[in-house]
């Protein structure tokens, strides 16, 4: 039995082979966030996203 934090799950498990944008900090994580969600869809791509955690 082993132990992966949330980010190595993430990571090892559902973002490999991807392209991914992460967004950090201490303000305004979560409106970037769908900004960019939204942003990527406008532009005709199908993004797949994670708000909060």
């Amino acid at each position: 039995l082993f132990y992966l934090s949330l980010p190595e799950v993430l990571k090892n498990y559902f973002l490999r082979g991807r392209h991914n944008l992460v967004v950090t900090g201490t303000h305004g994580k979560t409106t970037t966030t769908a900004l960019l969600a939204w942003i990527m869809e406008k532009a005709g791509h199908k993004p797949g996203y994670l708000v909060g955690g």
